[in-house]
């Protein structure tokens, strides 16, 4: 299993701050968010900044890449300011 941590209102609308789930890739992570936490849920983990094992994910495969089971996914909120 590999661990999923949530920042912001990602962690608010999922009510936890971290879980575990079965997924091969990070495309299959964000399937599993809308069907354990809604779409709304799934939304907002599409325009956080997703980073595998500290690494962003588009620096590998984006949305394909693959996960072992001691990785860890975070999704964190993206912010900007002008």
């Amino acid at each position: 299993m590999i661990t999923v941590k949530y920042f912001g209102a990602l962690r608010a609308l999922t009510g936890t701050a971290q879980e575990s789930l079965e997924a091969a890739n990070i495309k299959e992570v964000l399937a599993k968010i809308k069907a354990a936490h809604g779409k709304e849920a799934a939304a907002k983990a599409r325009r956080c900044l997703i980073l595998l094992n500290s690494d962003n994910v588009n620096l590998h495969n984006g949305m394909r890449t693959g996960l072992k089971p001691s990785d860890v996914v975070t999704f964190v909120p993206v912010c900007a300011g002008g």
